[in-house]
Order: C-alpha cells, then structure tokens, then sequence
C-alpha cells in the first residue's frame, strides 16, 4: 500500500512532502499543513502488490486546492468501488468478497504539492530485466506530464557496477547536472535497501532539492528467475570494442562445444554436459562478455574450487569476486572422475601440449590448402564445419594448461616478479621476424629479393597475427599484405634478437608457471591462425555473396549470421539496417557487467544517445604487473583503439585492453596504463618481456588520463599521478 510505503520512507530519513493518511470513514484533515495546494493520491490495498498491478485503473490528482481536497478525496474512494475494479481483481482468481474487503481497507494520500522544476520516474533496475542498470526518466514540470507523455522527456541508464552512464534526449528535454544524477542513485539505493525489492519511484525537482512523492514494486521483473551474470574481465582483451554478428555466432559456436568437451572428458559424463548446457560467451549491445554465472559452475565442479575460482579471479582480474552458480547435481563417480582426471591431466599437460601443437601444425597445413582449393559457399561451409568439430576434438586441453599456468602462477607468490624472460614466448616471435624485415626494408627496399622472401616468411607464419585479431571482420597482414609494408615503412622495431634466455629457474612453482605460460602463450598464436582459417573461408563466401549481388561488398558478410550464409536472398537490406544498429550500439559505453534477470537483451532505443561526463582526477590506482623501475614519467596517449600510425615512441600508453597485436606499439611505448588486465593478461606478459613499466585494472584510466597530460607511474604503490594537463583542444 501506497500510505504504508510513504509513512516508512519518511522515517528513514528520506525528503519526502508532508502528507496525511485519511481513512474510509474518515476526513481529510489538513493542518499538517499551511500550504494551499496538494497531491491527492490513491492507495487500494492491493495496488502494485505482488500478484496484481492495478496499472492506469486509479487516478491521481494534482494541484488540488485546500478548499477541494475532500470532495477530491471521496471522488478517490468512487474509484474504488468502480465495477472495473472488482471485475480486475475477480479475473485475477480473487472472490467478489474478498474485493471488496480490501476496498473497505484502502485509503487516500494528501501529500503537499510540489511546483516542480523537473519531474520523473525512477527505477532501480531496468523494468525489461536488467538489474544492475537503474533508469531515470525525467521531464520538465509536473510528473504527470512525465507519465503521460505530455512533454518531451530525457532517459539516463546508470550502470550500477561501473557508476557510469549514458543518456536519450528527446527535443528541448531537460539535462540534469551530473551531482543531481549522483543524488537520485544514492537515494533510490537506500530506498532498495529500504524495501529489499526493485521499486518504482516517482520524484520531483525544485530549487535542486529532490522530493521522493511515491515508492512501489516494480512489478514486471521476476524475482524468482535465474540471474544471468555477464563480465568482460579478460575476454575484453580478445574482442576489444563492437565484434559483429558473423564473429558473435562463431565466438559463442566455439566457447560452447570447447566447454562440453572439456566437460566431458574430464566427467566421462553425457548427461554431466546436457544439465549444464550453456553459453559461456555472450553478446550485449554488440559487446562480448564471459558468462561468468556458467563459469562459476563449471569451476565449481573441480576439487577444491573454493581454493580454485579466488585465483582464477586473480588471474583473469575479476574484479568483483561475488559468486553466482547454478547447483548441478554430480553423484560419487563423476566427482571422483573429474578429480582423477584432472590429476592425470594435470601431470600430462606439458606433453599433451606439445602433442597438441605438433597436431595442429599438421592439421593447419591441410586446412590452408584445402580453403585455396574451395570456391562454392555450400563447400566451403561444410568444410568450416568440419575444421572446428576436428580442432575442437582436442582443443579443451588449452584450458586445462590454462589452469595449470593460473595454479603455478599463485603458487609462486612472492617470487612471480620472476616470472619473464620465458625462452620462445610466442607472442615475441613476430616482432623479432619484424625486427630483420625491418633490417631488410632498410638496407635494401621494399622491391628487393631478401624483403620479399622474410615478407612472405612472415605473413605465412604470423600473417593472422594483428591488433583486433580474433575479430573475423579485422583486416589482417595476410589479407592485406599492403598493411605489413605500410608499418615497416613507419615504425621502429628495435628488437634484433630473441628477448628471453636459457638460464634455469631453480624455483619449481616458478618454473612451471614460465611452463604453463609459455604453453598458454602457444596456444593463443595458434588460436589466431584458427580464426585466420576462418577469416579466409567467410572472405571468400562474401566474394560469392558479392558477385551474386546479394550483398553491397564482400566485407558486409560480417553483418551475417552463420545460419544466413547458404540462403540465396538479397541480404542489402539486413545489412544496412544491421550497420544502423551497430553505429547505435557504438555510442553506449563499454560497461564491465551486466545482470540479467532471465536472458540477456540489447538495447533498441539508440537515437539520440549521449554519454555522461566524467570528472576528472588527479590520483588513480592499478595492479603493478611489469616492475623494472620504481617510478616513470612521461607524456600519455591515450589509444581507446589499437592505432600503429599514431606516434607512439616514447609514450606513456594508456589504453582499455590490449590484445597479441599491441606487441607492435608497446615495443617502442614508455610505459602502458591499461583498465583491464591482470598478472596474466597479454599486456602484462609482453610488459615483463618488453621490461616495460605496466599498471593494469585502472578504472576509468581513459576518461580520466588525457593525451598530452604528464602521468607519473609509481611502481612501488601502484598510484599514477597526473602531473600537468596537456592541450584538450
């Protein structure tokens, strides 16, 4: 009820206007009051309650004069007793009788009237399901104005994880100043905490003071469904910015069968699979996330997860540690399989990687040729098809070394600054190849033989290997050899021999990290190629798409889904009105967590989108994970996309993620500051190698830091300092 919920608010401090309660058989009575004006306001027993809503069925009225506020009261008290209202509640399984005794029950608000500035509606969680977005809808004047869309409104979604947002202005619509944003979350967080239930609150604006008139339910989110919790820790790495849908379809497609196996083999279980049977990757306003729910489950299936997730967290840089799992029931035997075998597997991993490797360099070689050999669409979907369930066969063994390499990395505790110099790190071997076709390039020309041969040496072995390189739309060297050419000509590649050294670890935990790292790094290279394969198979179905006219250019295969591509319509249509989305889904920002309640939707009403400002700060603090000073200082550039022509020599890079391809700017970077990351993460890694000073998990380090401004980066206690404020012009 409306009155009880008024009467609880206001004495939890909350700035809600003078107002009495009259009963039934009661009067309206005023002297709480000596203003002139009041909202007179139903409040039926069962109104907003949790089984019926009563939505449009009663009225409020505004501006009500002393001398009309009882004849207004008892029109009210009409309402209730109106036929619509009985017939409602009797529709809903609930007897004539009993109708009527809440009636009887039900009373009426006299509330002040506030001559607002501003009116609105907050909600604590997005009406549609999504959790941790509140949503403010606010308009000028009254807030019936607001409700029935009688005037123009503006539409704030405030993440509550990340605390930011963005916002929908409609035409001459009011913009509220950032403090007053901050002050309608804080209190529609204490009213939550009030209630313990997502609420709808009406509010009003005057004079910059926020007036709370009325608190319910929201009624339309189901507090019983399952919540669908989605991260970006990590995987932000891998799919920087927007992925399309063809990547989307493929990601997902390649998650999900890798964890079934990897279930199953560890389980020996079908049904084991069948209960859990999820996606561990999803897709939000074109943005990739893990779903960490399902991880969190699968993890929990291991021995002794509660010692695993809290470092599987660690390393992947989970930030918030809260847990959400579904319970999956496992009797003795398979519990006793996953523990055997992941014993085995554990022991195994260094031997069952390098026999991983050797298989799928064979396997590579085959495939290359048979996607030159293959032209029709229909062959070369079947033969897509057939190269992921082959790869995907032994494939789950990349995440059993994953663990091994997480599990040592913690082990080694305090001696993990020791963890670099690993001898034959992948992710370095592409730039000392680029360091003597850089020698070549200079000494003899782009035309001469010797560049050529180290040219083609290179495309062949690490052609996939680019900023954005698990985005199957990304240009890459090998579709683009000109692009090779263009960063020679441009960069700087000072690396002229191999970084890492032969010299024995004596630590055990240490050694076996550098193992499970340099395994894991393996893994990561020959992933690109997989995704390379791929790439050149749905190229040459766009070229067929394009040539039958059923797309405007080959690159518009990537607004495709996998399902579409053997339809022979014209697709031009879907296309643009996809691309239309995707410009729409560019303007809201890259938020690091969603919670659904049920499944996971994007957002359609994209027009008009504009992002919240960001103050600025002078202090911001990361995780050190590349240490070989105790302090720097230098100029920043801040790269929210990976950008090899910008000037980046002798930078302080500051940057969300980086992925593989970043090798290539931070070789000649100062320093990096990056928003994600962790021990593990590639910026990390090709830090220590690089003996790069490198912060990670800076929260809002490219809002805050701008290009030009003088950062200090203090090693000792991970705080970075920004000293001057370059140009903003």
């Amino acid at each position: 009820m409306k009155s009880s919920n008024l009467i609880l608010l206001k004495n939890n401090g909350i700035n809600v206007p003078n107002f009495t309660v009259v009963e039934s058989s009661g009067k309206a009575d005023l002297s709480f009051s000596r203003k002139d004006s009041f909202a007179v306001r139903s409040s039926f027993s069962l109104e907003d309650s949790d089984s019926l809503s009563f939505a449009g069925m009663f009225s409020t009225y505004l501006d009500v004069s002393r001398n009309s506020v009882e004849d207004t009261v008892r029109k009210v008290f009409q309402d209730y007793r109106d036929k619509k209202i009985i017939t409602y509640g009797i529709k809903h399984s609930y007897p004539e009788k009993e109708i009527r005794s809440f009636i009887d029950k039900s009373t009426v608000i006299v509330q002040e009237m506030i001559d607002p500035d501003y009116s609105g509606v907050i909600f604590t969680a997005n009406p549609l399901g999504l959790l941790n977005e509140t949503v403010i809808i606010v308009g000028n004047g009254i807030g019936s104005n607001v409700v029935e869309e009688k005037t123009n409104v503006t539409t704030y979604y405030y993440n509550l994880t990340d605390k930011k947002y963005y916002f929908n202005r409609m035409e001459n619509s009011p913009e509220l100043a950032p403090s007053v944003i901050e002050e309608l979350i804080a209190v529609s967080s204490k009213i939550r905490g009030i209630f313990k239930q997502e609420s709808d609150i009406e509010f009003a604006i005057k004079d910059d003071i926020v007036y709370i008139l009325q608190s319910r339910r929201i009624t339309s989110i189901d507090s019983s469904a399952r919540k669908l919790i989605l991260d970006n820790s990590n995987i932000v790495e891998s799919y920087p910015g927007l992925v399309l849908p063809l990547t989307e379809d493929f990601v997902k497609k390649i998650y999900r069968d890798i964890f079934e196996r990897l279930i199953k083999r560890i389980s020996h279980s079908k049904k084991l699979v069948r209960s859990i049977d999820s996606d561990m990757v999803e897709f939000v306003n074109g943005r990739a996330y893990y779903t960490i729910s399902d991880w969190y489950t699968v993890l929990s299936l291991m021995p002794f997860s509660s010692k695993i997730i809290p470092v599987w967290q660690k390393m992947l840089g989970v930030d918030n540690k809260y847990i959400s799992k579904r319970k999956i029931r496992t009797n003795g035997l398979i519990k006793f399989n996953i523990a055997l075998s992941l014993l085995y597997y554990f022991i195994m991993t260094p031997v069952k990687m390098k026999a991983l490797n050797r298989r799928f360099s064979d396997n590579v070689k085959r495939y290359r040729k048979l996607v030159e050999s293959t032209g029709a669409t229909a062959d070369l979907i079947k033969l897509y098809r057939n190269m992921q369930k082959e790869i995907i066969d032994y494939w789950d063994l990349t995440l059993i070394n994953d663990l091994y390499a997480f599990v040592f990395t913690h082990l080694a505790g305090k001696h993990a600054d020791r963890i670099s110099e690993i001898k034959e790190l992948s992710s370095m071997e592409p730039l000392i190849l680029l360091s003597r076709l850089k020698d070549a390039y200079e000494n003899k020309g782009l035309e001469s033989s010797n560049y050529k041969e180290l040219k083609k040496e290179y495309i062949d072995k690490y052609g996939d290997r680019c900023m954005q390189e698990l985005k199957l739309e990304t240009e890459t060297y090998r579709t683009d050899p000109e692009m090779l050419d263009r960063y020679i000509a441009d960069n700087e590649i000072t690396v002229k021999e191999r970084l890492s050294s032969d010299k024995f670890e004596p630590n055990l935990f240490v050694r076996h990290a550098k193992l499970g790292i340099l395994n894991r790094e393996s893994s990561r290279l020959n992933r690109t190629v997989i995704y390379g394969l791929a790439r050149s198979i749905f190229n040459k179905i766009g070229d067929n798409l394009y040539r039958n006219d059923q797309i405007e250019s080959p690159k518009d295969i990537y607004y495709l889904h996998l399902d579409e591509l053997n339809d022979r319509k014209n697709f031009k249509e879907t296309v643009n009105e996809r691309k239309m989305v995707f410009s729409g889904f560019k303007r809201i920002p890259a938020f690091s967590r969603y919670i659904f309640s049920g499944k996971a939707f994007n957002k359609t009403d994209l027009s008009g989108i504009e992002k919240g400002a960001a103050g600025r700060k002078s202090k911001l603090t990361g995780d050190v994970v590349s240490r070989p000073c105790s302090k720097i200082k230098g100029e920043a550039l801040v790269m929210t996309s990976s950008d090899s022509s910008l000037n980046h020599e002798n930078k302080i890079i500051v940057t969300k993620m980086t992925d593989p391809g970043w090798v290539f700017i931070l070789q000649n970077a100062k320093a990096v500051i990056a928003e994600k990351g962790s021990f593990l993460s590639h910026t990390a890694i090709i830090s220590r190698e690089l003996k790069k000073p490198s912060i990670v998990n800076v929260k809002d380090a490219c809002s805050y830091i701008k290009s030009g401004d003088i950062v200090e980066m203090d090693l000792d206690t991970s705080i970075i300092r920004i000293l001057s404020e370059g140009n903003t012009d």
